[in-house]
C-alpha cells in the first residue's frame, strides 16, 4: 500500500508539473491564420499581418511558420504529399506565431484581430492557451483523482 501511495503521490505531482509547464508554455502565446486560397495573396498578408504586429508594443517575438514545418505538422492527417485527387495541393493557412508581453484575454485578442483587419483581411487570431484549456482540464481532474487515491490509501 505504500508503494501505491507513492506511485499515486508521484503521478500527482508530476501531472501538476506538466500542468505547469504547459500553462507557461502558452501564456501569451498568439496564433495569427490567413485564411485565403490564393497562396499569393496569403503570403502577402502574412506579410503585411508580421510587419504590423511587430509595430505593437506589447509583442515580443513575431514569425511566420515556415512552410515545411507546416508540412511536417499535417503530414500525420494528409500524408507526406499534400495534393489530392485532382493532383492540385490542399490549400493550407498561413500561420504566424506571436508572444505578447501579458496574459492573453479575450480584450487582448480582440484588439489584435482589429489591428489586422485592415492589413489582413483573412486573418483569425487564436490564444495558444485557448487549444488546450480542454487538455488542462482533464489533467487537473486526474491530479484530484490522485489526491483521493492518497487520501484512501493513507486511510486504509
Amino acid at each position: 500500500m505504500v508503494a501505491l501511495t507513492m506511485i499515486a503521490a508521484a503521478a500527482g505531482l508530476a501531472l501538476r508539473n506538466a500542468a505547469a509547464a504547459a500553462t507557461a508554455e502558452l501564456r501569451g502565446g498568439v496564433t495569427v491564420q490567413i485564411i485565403d486560397a490564393s497562396p499569393e495573396a496569403r503570403a502577402a498578408q502574412a506579410q503585411r499581418a508580421v510587419r504590423r504586429l511587430g509595430q505593437m508594443p506589447e509583442v515580443k517575438a513575431v514569425r511566420i511558420v515556415p512552410q515545411q514545418e507546416l508540412d511536417a505538422l499535417i503530414e500525420p492527417w494528409l500524408g507526406d504529399d499534400s495534393a489530392g485527387a485532382d493532383g492540385e495541393a490542399i490549400p493550407v493557412p498561413a500561420l504566424i506565431d506571436a508572444r505578447i508581453s501579458r496574459n492573453v484575454a479575450p480584450v487582448r485578442l480582440t484588439a489584435i484581430q482589429h489591428a489586422l483587419s485592415a492589413v489582413a483581411p483573412a486573418a483569425r487570431v487564436d490564444a495558444q492557451s485557448a487549444w488546450l484549456k480542454p487538455v488542462l482540464e482533464a489533467i487537473e481532474s486526474l491530479q484530484w483523482l490522485a489526491i483521493a487515491l492518497v487520501c484512501l490509501l493513507a486511510l486504509a
